[in-house]
């Protein structure tokens, strides 16, 4: 897959590092939800990051849907909204207790579908995704993971033209997101956003730029790093694996290693050392796996989903 040739651009005054927390990364990964045999699925499977072994079904979401990135605080893992065959934009809030399945369910501000979402490991926060009414969102709203609550309004807005399908990720103190694609303008987005997990009024700042314009990105992060993995472009899927500096100056830069397999929208794990991407669209349920700081091309430890084929569209996040 060729690359793409975007300039790197930096916006503002360069931020220190946050510390280099990973209260909402864990061993254990999760795949929620996706899309795969004409039909939107409610499968939950779970498996080991840091150790691959076996893969295991984990019961099912309370409602089938394709999602995108999930939340945690280790104990409790979780997934915002998403689009269902069998109610449209789903505003379901699915909280299931890592360690042994315990279900319950709360309501989200609106019924939505690819959003981003990114956690500190106490709050989590939707900015973006796409509604019946706005094909863009700008809007944004919390949880707080251990009270497993309903949505509320965070009060700060992200920056036209808003965000969707886009990848995610997190430092204790920041959230990035990558604006994905434009479907009131059939636009691919470089656009990178950073704003603060805590923020209750304002916009968004602008972070910078992709190297590529794309969505189905994937991201994970180490609690300092974040990864961006795969999408598509308009001239088909990318191999293209970017660093981006959560607490630094912005923009994120070519890796210089690959995905073996240009894939997107699938679902990033971390346990806070390695990332994955996980169960890409196309005919393989593969895991494409890297060590967050000192990449390589990535290596594939084994296949992740029990019974569905070519499964996208996945939520993901990992606990204890």
């Amino acid at each position: 897959m060729s690359r793409f040739g975007y300039q790197v651009l930096g916006f503002g005054s360069s931020s220190p590092a946050a510390p280099a927390h990973t209260d909402w990364l864990g061993a254990k990964g999760f795949l929620f939800g996706g899309y795969s045999g004409g039909a939107t699925q409610a499968q939950i499977d779970t498996w080991n990051i840091t150790s691959y072994g076996s893969v295991a079904d984990f019961g099912d979401l309370g409602l089938d849907r394709q999602t995108r990135d999930g939340f945690s605080d280790k104990t409790t893992v979780g997934t915002f909204g998403g689009y269902s065959d069998s109610e449209s934009y789903s505003n379901n809030i699915d909280y299931i207790t890592a360690a042994s399945y315990a279900q319950a369910e709360a309501s989200s501000v609106i019924g939505l579908r690819a959003p981003q979402v990114v956690t500190n490991g106490t709050r989590a926060v939707r900015a973006g995704g796409g509604s019946a009414v706005t094909a863009m969102l700008t809007d944004s709203e919390y949880v707080t993971i251990a009270s497993r609550d309903a949505g509320g309004d965070t009060g700060f807005d992200i920056n036209s033209p808003g965000a969707r399908a886009g990848a995610a990720m997190s430092n204790q103190t920041y959230g990035v997101i990558h604006n994905g694609y434009d479907y009131a303008s059939s636009a691919y987005l470089s656009e990178l956003q950073r704003f603060s997990i805590t923020a209750s009024s304002g916009t968004s700042d602008n972070f910078g730029d992709s190297q590529v314009d794309a969505y189905g990105t994937g991201g994970c992060e180490d609690g300092t790093r974040g990864i961006m993995m795969g999408g598509t472009a308009s001239g088909g899927k990318t191999n293209m694996m970017q660093i981006v500096d959560i607490g630094g100056s912005g923009g994120a830069t070519d890796s210089g290693e690959d995905l073996a397999t240009a894939t997107s929208f699938g679902a990033c794990v971390s346990d806070g050392t390695k990332g994955q991407f996980v169960s890409p669209s196309g005919d393989s349920n593969g895991i494409q796996q890297v060590t967050i700081q000192s990449l390589g091309t990535a290596s594939d430890p084994g296949d992740v989903t029990t019974n569905l084929s070519g499964r996208y569209f996945c939520g993901g996040a990992s606990g204890t």
